[in-house]
């Protein structure tokens, strides 16, 4: 899945979640970014909406839905928390 905001690249969709009906995107929000941002279905456009195969349903530590790519499920508070050893080792797992 890509989407992009306005102004910006687009980039690579890394989860889905929803608080209170709302659609979130776990994205790298440009290159060098040292983790994983948050970005809200209301300030994106979707330009490919298609889910790749490393993406997988998953319930988070509260037990809500959320879609989110493999190399994120145990490193995903610290990839929040732009951890450098967290996305060091995310990227590795990507093959970056």
């Amino acid at each position: 899945m890509i989407v992009q905001e306005t102004g910006r690249e687009p980039v690579t969709v890394y989860g889905v979640y929803w608080i209170e009906g709302e659609r979130f995107y776990w994205v790298i929000p440009y290159e060098g970014y040292g983790g994983l941002m948050s970005l809200s279905h209301k300030d994106i456009s979707v330009i490919d909406g298609s889910l790749s195969n490393d993406l997988f349903f998953y319930k988070d530590g509260d037990g809500r839905d959320m879609i989110l790519h493999w190399a994120a499920e145990d490193i995903l508070d610290d990839l929040v928390d732009c951890n450098p050893v967290a996305m060091t080792d995310f990227m590795s797992r990507l093959g970056v």
